[in-house]
């Protein structure tokens, strides 16, 4: 978490990263989330919209840089699969060898790896940055930090806990004016795959592990890519979920 805390700082002298927070997830509000997501128009070419997302992609491309001078290597990864099989192969891996490997959004971006739309999604516009021959995508540059300052620094692991932990983390190292379509970006996300009304039962309930209805993670669908940005309500509901640890 150092170098988040020095970024933090550098970037907003007088604030500090929070400590240690407990979270206990409430079901009824990832249930509404996930809803909200599911139903939630496409708002890309609303002008606040694009102004958070611009805020967005700039503060993403600072804490990229944040990264590099601290000596993390970010790469593309060009084999076939995903570049990590699990939280713990992340952080093993880029603890021991200082590189951190990308899946490209041009090879999957949303539900059933669907190829992206630049037309209407500000993040898959092209970066600055070419790296090995590649121009990342803004998506790929905030893959890059979130999976680093979001998932690595504190070892938030990937299920529903983990990633709630890991969005809760790295929303503060942004703005609040861009809070709204960060949290879209994470929070939506993670409540459409972990709770969306495409994995319910009939009573309208997320199956248990075991139980003849569970799809697991594995096999789920990621979520449609939307611009729309989070309601105020609900990102307090999300904010709320947590307690400082003293």
């Amino acid at each position: 978490m150092s170098i988040a805390r020095r970024y933090v700082e550098f970037r907003a002298p007088g604030h500090r990263l929070p400590t240690l927070v407990e979270l206990e997830l409430d079901e009824s509000l990832c249930l509404t989330i996930a809803d909200w997501y599911a139903s939630a128009p496409d708002s890309a070419e609303d002008p606040e919209t694009r102004r958070q997302y611009e805020i967005l992609k700039l503060e993403t491309g600072q804490q990229f840089e944040a990264m590099r001078r601290a000596g993390v290597h970010v790469r593309p990864w060009l084999e076939g699969g995903q570049p990590y099989k699990s939280s713990a192969h992340l952080w093993r891996e880029v603890v021991n060898s200082g590189t951190l490997y990308v899946y490209l959004t041009s090879l999957g971006h949303g539900e059933s790896g669907s190829t992206p739309d630049a037309v209407t999604h500000p993040m898959v516009e092209p970066s600055e940055y070419v790296i090995d021959g590649v121009r990342f995508a803004h998506n790929d540059v905030f893959r890059a930090v979130h999976d680093f300052f979001g998932h690595i620094a504190r070892g938030n692991p990937f299920t529903a806990h983990g990633e709630h932990l890991a969005a809760w983390d790295h929303s503060h190292m942004y703005p609040a004016d861009c809070h709204p379509v960060l949290l879209s970006e994470t929070v939506s996300q993670i409540c459409w795959f972990y709770y969306g009304p495409h994995l319910r039962d009939s009573r309208g309930r997320i199956p248990s592990p075991g139980s003849e209805d569970y799809v697991p993670p594995r096999d789920r669908p990621y979520s449609p890519q939307k611009t729309t940005p989070l309601p105020h309500e609900l990102m307090d509901g999300f904010f709320s979920l947590f307690k400082q640890v003293n």
